[in-house]
């Protein structure tokens, strides 16, 4: 009888008319009793069991079909700067799209040109919504433009510095990058996972990838900076070895700096 319970049980998470149909329909055969004279309880079994298979698969699929909100954002070190220091922690989350449900993706990481156009749209992406969540509210195109102007990709760019995107296909999905920051030293900017993607390793993925450029372009260590509202990011590195450092620079919106030491 334990299969009834736990099927009782998923037909009332589910909830709809299936589930909550076939749970009354149950509870109204008492169990060691003939719920109807003239028919046996053979014959009532049989005709719940054949309810539970049609009911149980509906319901469960209706279940596991409900739409679930994307994790939290994987996002970027050294963040864009913008104007005023108007930032009211927890009045304004970015909208995030369902996440991807497929199980298959074919992540590619590669190196490509910060100045393509692929990129420059990505990473306008990324400024819109670090400047929104630094303002608490949606961001205006003009402070996007302003963010963008002040907060050039200067040393993103081979032979010293890299930047990466990653792909699903021929869609992008997220990048960073890394420039020289002090002899042996690299600085990471421009860490970023469109909320789509988020919670699927790909900031795993890019953080890995990157640590390897960083390797084969000789340095000993990458550092960043991040700001205090952007938790998710400092949990991010935290997790992957990076260590919290005194302050390396004066960056107007640096308020958390990390360093990591590569083999």
């Amino acid at each position: 009888m334990l299969w009834v319970f736990l099927a009782l049980s998923k037909l009332l998470q589910a909830g709809g008319i299936v589930g909550r149909t076939a749970v009354a329909f149950s509870l109204l055969i008492p169990i060691g009793g003939d719920p109807m004279s003239g028919t046996s309880i053979t014959t009532w079994t049989v005709i719940v069991e054949l309810g539970f298979a049609v009911a149980l698969p509906i319901a469960w699929g209706a279940a596991c079909a409900r739409p679930r909100a994307a994790g939290p954002a994987e996002v970027d070190a050294g963040q864009s700067p913008v104007r005023e220091r108007s930032r009211r922690p927890g009045q304004y989350s970015v909208d995030r799209p369902m996440r991807m449900r497929c199980v298959n993706q074919h992540w590619t990481v590669e190196p490509v040109g910060v100045g393509e156009p692929v990129v420059v749209g990505l990473l306008r992406e990324y400024t819109d919504e670090m400047a929104s969540r630094y303002y608490g509210r949606p961001a205006t195109r003009t402070e996007v433009d302003e963010a963008i102007a002040e907060d050039p990709n200067d040393g993103l760019y081979p032979p010293e510095g890299v930047f990466l995107l990653v792909r699903d296909g021929a869609e992008p999905f997220g990048c960073v990058g890394i420039r020289p920051l002090e002899p042996g030293i690299a600085e990471l900017k421009r860490m970023y996972v469109r909320p789509q993607a988020r919670g699927l390793g790909v900031a795993a993925r890019l953080l890995a990838a990157v640590e390897q450029h960083a390797q084969d372009l000789g340095f000993q260590a990458i550092r960043l900076d991040t700001r205090d509202d952007l938790v998710e990011a400092r949990n991010l590195y935290a997790k992957h070895g990076f260590r919290e450092i005194p302050a390396y620079n004066n960056g107007p919106y640096a308020e958390h700096w990390f360093e990591k030491k590569l083999p």
